[in-house]
């Protein structure tokens, strides 16, 4: 590499990799997955394949192996690919939206239901600044 630009953008690039394989290991972790279980739930990418972007070694060629973990991991894909760097919410908590949004009517006042009674000693011990609908300021 003779071209100094041409260094930089390989650094960037093997950066983009690392940050990639954390994304996705960060992702797995959330969902407690193995590279097994991700590979049955992604039949598109190979278990080999899968083990290198774990490793931060390799980095997806298709933009469809992007589609196809992000929505078997419940991250948007644009996060995995280190484009979006919004990290507020585990695959864990984007799983239960996903499904509350999917649910009818009936089950998305279940769930509000639920989040509403949890006792404010369990909130305060997640570190959460919620407060019921029925607190007064």
């Amino acid at each position: 590499m003779d071209d100094p630009g041409e260094a930089s953008i390989h650094y960037l690039c093997m950066d983009m990799k690392r940050e990639f394989g954390r994304r996705l290991r960060r992702a797995m972790d959330d969902l407690d997955l193995t590279l097994d279980e991700l590979a049955e739930r992604v039949p598109i990418v190979g278990r080999s394949a899968l083990g290198n972007y774990a490793a931060g070694s390799r980095w997806p060629e298709n933009p469809e192996t992007f589609l196809a973990l992000s929505r078997a991991l419940g991250v948007p894909a644009a996060y995995l690919a280190c484009y979006d760097d919004d990290t507020s919410m585990t695959a864990r908590e984007r799983a239960v939206i996903e499904r509350y949004r999917r649910t009818d009517r009936r089950g998305r006042d279940a769930i509000e239901r639920t989040a509403a009674d949890q006792p404010p000693h369990l909130l305060e011990a997640a570190g959460s600044d919620i407060e019921s609908d029925d607190q007064q300021p």
